[in-house]
């Protein structure tokens, strides 16, 4: 238990918030209805590159690979920040298979070795960020959103189970079943249960006590703010406490880490932050209409995908993880094309 105090005032300011995000993001996002395009210049061929990345991809799984088994009573599992960067390697290899079947096929040998370590490790967020990876690139091409709508019905359902099973893995053994996949049943054997969205909602929520109290004040708001803004290139630097609002001032309130992303925002600049903040994440969503493999495009699927991650933990990879990403494949586009001009000119030489 956290040293919470908190009261009806914040806890609305919180739900009000929360609510203005999602309300600014549905009336600004234009989704075209009929079919998602993905042009043809989002497909590379590039053997060289494909191998290459396909091999970097195999070392980066196995040896940033979640530590740990939760199943097996190991409550020290724990998932390296690198292991996320995986999917930036994903889109790229799905780029340069030139959507050939028999490349199609090797990545996803890829997917499910990285679905089994996360499944291991009780990483439910990856597992997340997997489905979504494969919905918005494969899948809405497929399959009808009839389909999808039913699968993500089921989906959820597992993750239920799942949940239940990864926060106390005894029930397998002493649960009853029934209670276990009853999606409106939680399952409750230890002395308490966790909540995730209890936690998320405390550690909003703390962040306007420690305002309302002058633990947190403007100055250091904006400081925050800086840092954040900053933080693709201070790789290595010591930063202040302020960096991060949500580890900032656990002695006075304690929390279990994570905070919703709108009440960041709100800190950084209050509710035009917020504004500002729900009409960029709208903006970029409508850039998946066309995945055309441009930088912005690149970067919604990034932003997109990561959804679970910088939503209700900390949004720094919108500015990391999102950027890093869409620059990756970037660069790899130059090379490509770097490549391909010295073939031509030897062709030409030879000629």
């Amino acid at each position: 238990m956290y040293n919470q105090n908190p009261n009806f005032i914040t806890s609305f300011w919180v739900t009000f918030i929360l609510g203005l995000f999602f309300c600014v993001l549905n009336f600004y996002i234009k989704f075209n209805y009929s079919r998602t395009l993905i042009a043809p210049s989002f497909f590379r061929k590039n053997n060289l590159i494909f191998w290459f990345v396909y091999i970097l991809t195999f070392f980066v799984i196995v040896f940033f690979r979640p530590r740990g088994n939760l199943y097996l009573g190991d409550e020290t599992a724990s998932l390296n920040s690198a292991y996320e960067y995986v999917f930036v390697l994903f889109l790229s290899l799905y780029s340069f298979s030139n959507n050939e079947k028999r490349k199609r096929n090797k990545i996803f040998l890829l997917f499910i070795v990285y679905f089994v370590f996360s499944v291991i490790s009780g990483s439910r967020v990856t597992i997340v960020i997997l489905g979504l990876f494969l919905i918005i690139i494969i899948y809405q091409f497929e399959v009808r959103l009839r389909t999808v709508a039913v699968v993500l019905v089921f989906a959820v359902w597992a993750l239920n189970i799942f949940g239940n099973i990864r926060s106390n893995p005894r029930v397998l053994i002493e649960g009853n079943l029934i209670d276990i996949v009853n999606p409106f049943s939680k399952v409750d054997i230890l002395d308490y249960q966790n909540s995730n969205e209890g936690d998320v909602f405390w550690a909003s929520e703390r962040l306007f006590i420690l305002s309302n109290e002058g633990h947190l004040t403007i100055g250091d708001r904006i400081e925050s703010l800086i840092f954040y803004l900053i933080s693709p290139i201070s790789i290595g630097v010591s930063c202040p406490p302020e960096a991060n609002l949500t580890q900032y001032k656990t002695d006075v309130y304690g929390t279990g880490g994570g905070s919703l992303a709108p009440i960041i925002f709100y800190m950084f600049g209050g509710l035009v932050g917020v504004f500002v903040f729900s009409r960029f994440v709208s903006n970029r969503f409508n850039k998946l209409c066309r995945i055309d493999g441009s930088f912005a495009s690149n970067y919604a699927i990034f932003l997109y995908i990561m959804t679970p991650r910088w939503f209700v933990y900390y949004p720094i990879s919108l500015v990391k993880l999102c950027l890093f990403g869409a620059g990756f494949m970037y660069a790899l586009y130059l090379i490509d094309a770097k490549m391909k001009r010295g073939k031509i000119k030897n062709l030409q030489n030879e000629q």
